[in-house]
């Protein structure tokens, strides 16, 4: 450890608790009371309940369906319940809604480029969502729903009889191309993926899974330098998917995945444009972005860790092996360390 920097226990580190993460990082991380410019919410399930009051006791007021999109006007603490979350969402319409079931979102529309030069480019969606097509037009079948802050590789931009532009999306699954809104998509830089504190060695670098505290914590020379809550492997009605403990390297890395597995009726998931993927398990499990949930400090996944979309890039991007801009992936390379601890 270089001169002149102190350590901190595991132990006294977590004692610290939520309201004192450590995070040297640029960015803060979402999910405290400060909304960072989210004025707007996607509700992520059915039938979601807006209550008088911020606490689950209260009466509800309206309900809500998958995907509306809401105007956020504060961020409250709530009752106890639930333990793990108390963060309530205020309403431009009147009431609250919990966060755990609202994607804080933006609406940014983007610039078009005329063209695009054929190297696969990387785009982060923008809005609330948007609608993939198998052609580039409204009149084209929706194949899928792209989320806010999931990414895609795109391959061009096409144009459709009303001069609205399409960007053709890979589909990293089914190795086909779709189409989707050019303008709901932010172009991602060089700037936006070029690696993080890459003068620590790699030795320095080492990352924790608590799964009972639901937290992972990003050292440097044995020094905290983020920490912030997950979701990890839980049981459901068709198995239990329990992220196992132990010691890893995170050894496989791409800023996007398509995740497919199981039975859609009963716990399966179909999940296109997966966000700064950083997997260390041979069986596939994973740091990850997530868009389909809020629900983090709580087990909720089929044993990735789930991460907020920007959590979840700091440490790809922090992380080794490096994936440099306009690199689809990295594989078998031994890199960041990670421990899941009970």
């Amino acid at each position: 450890m270089p001169a002149g920097e102190s350590t901190i226990s595991r132990r006294d580190f977590l004692k610290i608790g939520f309201a004192g993460l450590v995070n040297l990082w640029a960015a803060p991380a979402r999910g405290c009371l400060d909304l960072e410019g989210y004025v707007y919410g996607r509700v992520t399930a059915n039938d979601v309940n807006v209550h008088q009051r911020p606490s689950l006791h209260t009466d509800i007021i309206r309900t809500l369906k998958k995907d509306t999109v809401i105007s956020i006007t504060s961020a409250t603490v709530g009752e106890a319940e639930p333990i793990h979350n108390r963060i309530w969402y205020g309403l431009q319409d009147g009431g609250f809604v919990h966060s755990s079931v609202v994607q804080p979102v933006r609406n940014d529309i983007n610039p078009v480029p005329a063209s695009l030069d054929m190297t696969p480019e990387l785009v982060e969606v923008s809005v609330p969502y948007t609608d993939a097509r198998q052609g580039p037009g409204e009149s084209y079948r929706v194949v899928y729903r792209c989320y806010f802050e999931s990414v895609y590789w795109i391959s061009g931009v096409e144009s459709d009889h009303l001069g609205t532009a399409w960007f053709r999306i890979f589909d990293d699954k089914w190795l086909k191309y779709y189409y989707a809104r050019a303008e709901h998509f932010h172009l991602l830089t060089p700037e936006d993926l070029n690696p993080v504190h890459t003068d620590i060695p790699p030795e320095a670098k080492r990352l924790e899974v608590h799964l009972r505290q639901q937290t992972v914590i990003a050292y440097e020379w044995d020094r905290p330098v983020f920490m912030t809550r997950v979701a990890t492997g839980m049981k459901l009605r068709s198995g239990k998917y329990a992220t196992p403990p132990g010691r890893f390297n995170i050894n496989y890395k791409r800023p996007c995945r398509h995740m497919m597995a199981g039975d859609l009726a009963s716990n399966g998931y179909d999940l296109p444009g997966v966000p700064w993927v950083s997997y260390f398990t041979k069986s596939g499990i994973a740091f990850h972005g997530t868009y389909w949930h809020n629900n983090f400090g709580y087990p909720q996944s089929h044993g990735c860790i789930n991460l907020t979309p920007n959590d979840a890039r700091r440490i790809y991007l922090w992380s080794l092996p490096s994936v440099l801009p306009g690199q689809e992936m990295v594989y078998g390379v031994a890199g960041t360390s990670v421990e899941v601890l009970p």
